[in-house]
């Protein structure tokens, strides 16, 4: 997971180091604004605000919390 600014994702001949997805992973909104939230994956990168990565990270660990009572036997 990483923290992106602008600023560090375009080098000083214009180029992205990493180029931010047109919209958000979590709410589909375009990316607009100069920082977000990313996370490199095998299969690509997910781009997302940073109020949206609290959101999804909230519901994982919810998701977590709820399989640790359902399912303990698959800890």
């Amino acid at each position: 997971m990483g923290l992106a600014k602008l600023s560090d994702l375009v080098t000083n001949v214009g180029e992205y180091v990493y180029k931010p997805a047109e919209q958000c992973f979590y709410c589909a909104e375009p990316l607009g604004g100069d920082v977000w939230i990313f996370w490199n994956g095998t299969d690509g990168q997910i781009w997302l605000h940073p109020a949206c990565a609290k959101r999804l990270a909230d519901n994982l660990n919810k998701d977590w919390e709820r399989f640790k009572v359902v399912c303990p036997e698959l800890l």
